[in-house]
């Protein structure tokens, strides 16, 4: 029972960070290379796996016109939950459609495969 209540309270701190994370990022405005704070909400939703998706749907928000392909590597470091892979499957998919960035294009084509892939 101890487990849980600490678990919880760790789980909402995690929260509490993630958010001010992303607000920061968010901030930026310019995704042409990593905005401060992004590692961060990575290295916590790698941790805290109900944060995955939220970090996917983030992304997902960014104009594909102006986002460099920084955000393209690195997915398999951070999500370990299968819908958050999916999710993430469906962003990339997206951006490797799109005609607006095409160097997102490519690079976003080329990743799709290699989601959830083992080393």
């Amino acid at each position: 029972m101890a487990f849980a209540a600490t678990d919880a309270r760790a789980d909402k701190r995690a929260a509490t960070v993630f958010g001010a994370l992303r607000e920061r990022v968010l901030q930026a405005g310019n995704f042409a290379g990593k905005p401060p704070g992004f590692d961060g909400m990575g290295i916590i939703a790698k941790h805290h796996p109900a944060l995955q998706s939220e970090l996917v749907a983030m992304v997902s928000t960014l104009d594909a016109r102006t986002l460099g392909v920084w955000i393209v590597p690195g997915w398999n470091e951070i999500l370990t939950e299968q819908a958050a892979k999916d999710q993430l499957r469906a962003v990339l998919t997206t951006w490797a459609n799109q005609n607006d960035n095409g160097l997102l294009k490519r690079t976003a084509g080329q990743a799709i495969g290699a989601v959830g892939a083992r080393r």
